[in-house]
């Protein structure tokens, strides 16, 4: 893949991640002088041909954010649910790529492009990096300092990052992490989830990933 093919993979993927309204937390600058300050919240407005997030944020100000010198995620859909005075109704299920492999999530009903937008623990989350990540095609990490998920991959030379978040779900507080969610094929498996199955399922066989 030569260097053009990369930078249009890698805009195209940042604009069907990033439609415009998408509410993110910029986390901090790289070297640009007129930065805006760490921890600021704001709306994508558009994203360019060369991946830049033109945003609009709560502050006043307006600024590209560049993947890759800036550091930023989406508000979790808890965050965009306190922003909005609602609350956030989840419940457990099994998820899968490949039907092989599942895994014990929380989901809220949410979907994108007609996948499920999941979460999980740490557990289901250290098993998804021990199925998915191969060296070849994507890296998964924990980033412990920060408690998030990185996911590098490879071919297309972006990272996505899955940070953790508490949920508060039937009285009990959860920490889960969205891996992969809004951009992963995630599908719901028929069968229904006990609240206390071990989420843990067979291992024999990794699941190709779907993004």
């Amino acid at each position: 893949m030569n260097e053009w093919d990369r930078l249009h993979r890698q805009a195209e993927r940042y604009k069907a991640e990033y439609p415009p309204g998408t509410r993110i937390m910029l986390l901090s600058m790289g070297r640009d002088i007129n930065r805006v300050e760490d921890n600021t919240r704001g709306t994508v407005k558009a994203v360019d041909d060369v991946g830049t997030l033109h945003c609009a944020f709560d502050n006043g100000r307006s600024l590209g954010v560049i993947p890759g010198e800036d550091s930023f995620r989406k508000l979790t859909d808890q965050e965009i649910a306190e922003e909005n005075g609602e609350s956030i109704n989840m419940k457990k299920a099994l998820l899968c790529i490949d039907k092989d492999v599942t895994f014990v999530g929380y989901i809220k009903g949410e979907r994108w492009n007609g996948y499920e937008c999941p979460l999980f623990t740490k557990d289901e989350a250290e098993r998804i990096c021990q199925e998915f990540s191969d060296g070849k095609t994507i890296d998964l990490s924990y980033d412990e300092e920060r408690d998030c998920y990185i996911a590098e991959y490879i071919e297309e030379g972006i990272t996505d990052e899955f940070e953790g978040q508490d949920f508060e779900i039937e009285g009990e507080i959860k920490h889960l992490y969205p891996i992969g969610s809004g951009e992963w094929t995630w599908s719901k498996v028929d069968d229904p989830v006990e609240e206390d199955q071990s989420e843990s399922e067979d291992e024999d066989n990794a699941p190709v990933m779907g993004m």
